[in-house]
């Protein structure tokens, strides 16, 4: 009898568990008929589980191809507990261009043992029927080598609409750019690994180095006429205050080309275009080119020869705080500045 007892009351609590387990595993009802407007920022959708806790709808970018980590905008907090229509507001001030997901997220309320429904997500495009800003861009040349360097503020104006684009390096055979030698395609998403900041992150870095060696040493923010600058530079990026320039390497914005059979020796002319990968957007125009000389004669390994310059027409160089840097949309002599663009915005 005994024996019979506690088989029955081992199956009872078998029983008990599952029914934990099952109720353990239960997931919250979703929202339904989730409807934002791109334009304003103003969304609605119905609350369908009086369990969950609270909702957020949060805007995150997509153009890298993949959704970033941290969103971009966000509502306010949306407390739950109720069944019916919500409305409310993001936002969009900090929105650029390009894809983003906006996404409804629901959280169950603590305690209840209840899981939170997967978030809903809506696919919108922003910069709709834009044109992608000119980039600049400087060649550095001597020997059989060439170093093209994006322009710092170019990069700066990419960032701040949260679309890096692809850039196109063309060396022309003819001054008239008609006649293609040789081209390269190169992602500027890439950059974003390396890129530092000014403490307290007052401008952006894009990589330099004051180390002899790690690359031809240019004069920034020279003045037409100016002697070069003899003083010694300190070693590595230390404080440089009270000066206009300095002297440095561009370490991670530059992209380097040799002598070839693609590229022979020759007189080329450089441009540079940012390229789309959305249909929503135009590539940008091409810029002014840059005439460059190549050699057969080997350049220095260590950077130690002599070589030459060469700048798209509205180049600028970093500007010198303690540290060299730029901002986004701060240069307003650049061509098809997004603000001076009219673009709409769409759900996919």
């Amino acid at each position: 009898m005994k024996k019979w007892m506690s088989i029955l009351l081992l199956c009872t609590l078998v029983v008990s568990c599952l029914g934990v387990s099952a109720r353990a595993e239960q997931v919250a009802a979703a929202p339904s008929d989730f409807v934002f407007d791109t334009e304003t920022g103003e969304f609605s959708f119905t609350a369908n589980d009086p369990g969950i806790g609270y909702y957020f709808v949060r805007v995150y970018s997509a153009s890298s191809g993949e959704e970033a980590a941290e969103y971009t905008a966000s509502s306010k907090r949306i407390n739950g507990g109720r069944t019916g229509t919500v409305t409310g507001k993001v936002s969009l001030d900090s929105i650029g261009w390009g894809p983003y997901h906006i996404k409804l997220i629901s959280s169950a309320a603590a305690g209840t043992g209840i899981l939170s429904p997967e978030p809903v997500v809506l696919e919108a495009f922003y910069g709709v029927g834009g044109t992608l800003e000119r980039p600049e861009a400087m060649a550095l040349y001597g020997g059989d080598r060439v170093q093209i360097v994006l322009d710092w503020w170019t990069l700066c104006d990419y960032l701040g609409l949260n679309y890096m684009p692809q850039v196109k390096i063309t060396f022309w055979a003819d001054a008239e750019c008609t006649r293609e030698q040789y081209s390269d395609i190169i992602s500027t998403v890439d950059l974003l690994g390396t890129l530092g900041m000014n403490p307290p992150g007052i401008e952006y870095i894009w990589g330099y180095s004051q180390i002899e060696g790690t690359g031809w040493m240019y004069e920034t923010n020279k003045k037409e006429g100016e002697e070069a600058e003899t003083a010694a530079e300190p070693q590595g990026p230390g404080p440089m205050m009270g000066r206009s320039g300095t002297t440095m390497a561009f370490t991670n914005d530059i992209y380097t080309y040799t002598v070839s059979e693609q590229l022979p020796a020759g007189t080329w002319y450089v441009t540079v275009q940012a390229l789309s990968g959305d249909a929503e957007l135009q590539d940008s125009r091409q810029s002014s080119a840059m005439e460059i000389v190549l050699t057969e004669t080997p350049a220095a390994p260590d950077f130690s020869d002599e070589y030459s310059v060469a700048k798209t027409s509205l180049w600028k160089d970093p500007q010198q705080m303690d540290m060299p840097g730029a901002n986004p949309f701060q240069v307003p002599e650049r061509v098809d500045l997004p603000d001076s663009q009219e673009t709409g915005a769409i759900l996919r």
